[in-house]
């Protein structure tokens, strides 16, 4: 069966390049029948590679082991739940997800009604159909999934241990939602350039395409780090990886997108900014993809060394040139009516705000190629630690929250600061005097900054949403949607702050029956045990826990083996509260004795449930 599905990405590969061409030429012609033959292909190509999904998983359901990759990431014992996410588990099975998503929101577009343009609408369409053709050109050439082995083995190697978690079932999905979805706004923007659409008629189209793949991208980001921090056992949930770093990038800028946008749509500016930023976003997104399959920066995220990566670069030149050409052509079409109203104005503190995003782009970009930078240039590759990436992190997002305070109160327009401090005195006043007992607590300058200015703008966000319910404004779904995802992001930043700041850590030997001191939790060990649990055999220890003197539960941190597995895997034992979590790993074991890590980890909690605040908002 695995035929049909070769042949299905084959079919979409040309429809793909048909509706490519067609489109152009009958946007460019105004050819209206020529537009809906492209039409009638971009649906085929969705089709199509629906088909070739659809092929995969039922191979991988029904572990047909003489394919290749089903061989490769499956095994007769796997769950049915993860033989569906080995879809995405390697780089071929990942790639075909990646073009059936694109497929599938171009599809969309070309169901949508063209009632803003037709022309607009058909250069997109092209455009999206030729990012469709590069990929398909990856998948058959690079990343086949349907390659056949001459004698099929009796049972498969299985899904990597670290990869059957709940979380892997839905983090990889949302985050290719998200990855992918940048490439509509980009679609639009360059669409624009070439039907000369006047004014933000293509900004106001892209802006729900925009908030849809941020939210996912957000939402993939998040499930992310709780599946490292569950699954990985080191305690953590981000650690600048390179790949991770790779999608937090064109998060920032389609952040600061989403912003400068409003600048546009209300004012009249920030025309070139806007098409530049959108550019960039989805170039980001390709070089995301580079630095994932290409090894050339090391990550334990990646494809290491796959087939195929200079065909990505390759890629992401030629779209930068193309995109640059456009703007570059089309400067004068692309020059702002008029000038920001001064910084004191709600689009002049968007302006900071993009101007932080961007720079916070610009800083994590070269700290994750800072060793091929190095490489080139001295011949010796150096690595910067977390200690960078933490270091000009913090006064970035304190800048941003205080903004994010500050943006409550300043109109469109030019304000006025009498204005500004009658609406906000009350919450810049709760923010010094927080900020003032933090630095005498002892508190780090720009940490402590950073919690008086998410303080200062919670407390101004609550005012501000009084103020309006007082004023008789009624609900407004928008705005309040706004603000709840302002809210989550300040829950998110604070609870990222401090459970990195404030992680308390130490290494302690015990036999069973001693007991263990970590703040406010005594740890009792009661023994090591041992337990089967299908292929893998677990080795754990019983700790009973008391907070204050209190029972607390229990926790049963311990370690997995599996068969043809050399490296055993940590299973970690977590308490969570709303205050802060209580993480456990079995570090090492020797007759009776264990070494336990124990780490004290405050408002980690705050994270995930930021990610849902921002959902609903």
């Amino acid at each position: 069966m695995s035929f049909l599905g070769a042949w299905a990405t084959w079919l979409a590969l040309v429809s793909s390049l048909y509706a490519g061409f067609a489109g152009a030429l009958a946007a460019r012609g105004h050819r209206r029948r020529l537009a809906e033959s492209a039409r009638g292909a971009m649906l085929g190509t969705a089709l199509a590679t629906t088909v070739a999904v659809v092929v995969l998983l039922y191979l991988l359901v029904e572990s047909d082991f003489r394919v290749a990759y089903v061989a490769d990431y499956t095994s007769l014992s796997l769950a049915v739940p993860y033989k569906l996410s080995a879809l995405w588990a390697g780089l071929a099975g990942s790639s075909l997800f990646w073009s059936w998503i694109l497929s599938l929101y171009a599809a969309y577009l070309v169901l949508r009604p063209a009632a803003e343009g037709w022309r607009l609408h058909t250069y997109a369409m092209a455009i999206l159909a030729g990012i469709e053709a590069f990929y398909y050109l990856f998948d058959l050439a690079y990343a086949n999934s349907f390659v056949p082995l001459a004698s099929a083995p009796p049972d498969g190697l299985g899904l990597n241990p670290l990869l059957q978690n709940p979380w892997m079932t839905v983090h990889p999905p949302a985050l290719y939602l998200g990855y992918v979805g940048m490439a509509v706004p980009f679609a639009y923007g360059m669409a624009a350039l070439l039907a000369r659409v006047p004014g933000s008629v293509w900004l106001v189209l892209v802006r729900r395409w925009t908030m849809v793949a941020w939210l996912f991208l957000s939402f993939g980001i998040v499930l992310g780090g709780h599946w490292a921090y569950v699954e990985l056992g080191w305690g953590g949930y981000w650690a600048w990886d390179p790949v991770e770093n790779a999608s937090f990038l064109p998060w920032l800028t389609a952040t600061a997108f989403l912003h400068s946008s409003l600048i546009q749509e209300r004012r009249g500016n920030f025309k070139l900014w806007n098409m530049v930023l959108v550019t960039i976003t989805f170039l980001l997104v390709i070089l995301g993809q580079f630095i994932t399959k290409s090894g050339v920066v090391s990550s334990i995220h990646a494809f290491s060394g796959a087939p195929g990566w200079p065909f990505l670069l390759v890629f992401l030149l030629a779209t930068g040139v193309f995109a640059g050409v456009l703007i570059v052509r089309n400067l004068a079409f692309l020059r702002d009516r008029s000038a920001v109203a001064g910084l004191f104005s709600r689009e002049g503190l968007f302006t900071i705000l993009n101007v932080l995003f961007v720079v916070w782009a610009g800083l994590i970009l070269l700290g994750t190629f800072f060793p091929l930078l190095t490489q080139w240039s001295t011949g010796r590759s150096m690595a910067l630690n977390s200690g960078y990436f933490d270091t000009v992190t913090v006064p970035v997002v304190a800048g941003l929250v205080i903004l994010l305070g500050l943006s409550q109160a300043v109109r469109w327009g030019r304000s006025r600061w009498r204005e500004v401090w009658r609406r906000e005195w009350t919450a810049v006043a709760g923010g010094l005097l927080l900020l003032g007992g933090l630095l005498l607590a002892g508190l780090q300058g720009w940490v402590a900054l950073l919690f008086a200015g998410s303080f200062f703008a919670l407390v101004a966000i609550v005012q501000n949403a009084l103020r309006e319910h007082r004023g008789g404004r009624g609900l407004h779904l928008p705005r309040y949607g706004s603000r709840l995802v302002h809210l989550g992001v300040l829950l998110m930043a604070v609870g990222v702050v401090a459970s990195t700041v404030y992680t308390s850590s130490r290494f302690v030997v015990v036999r069973p029956g001693q007991k263990v001191r970590a703040g406010n939790y005594s740890l009792l060990y009661r023994g090591l045990y041992t337990r089967k649990e299908g292929r893998e055999s677990l080795i754990f220890g019983k700790i009973l826990v008391r907070e204050a003197g209190r029972a607390a539960g229990k926790l049963d941190p311990g370690v997995d083996f599996w068969p043809a597995i050399p490296q055993p895997f940590l299973r970690v034992a977590i308490r969570s509260t709303w205050k802060e979590d209580l993480y456990v790993i079995l570090a090492g074991y020797q007759g009776k004795k264990v070494t336990l890590q124990v780490l004290t980890e405050p408002l980690v909690s705050w994270i995930w449930a930021g990610l849902w605040v921002l959902v609903a908002g």
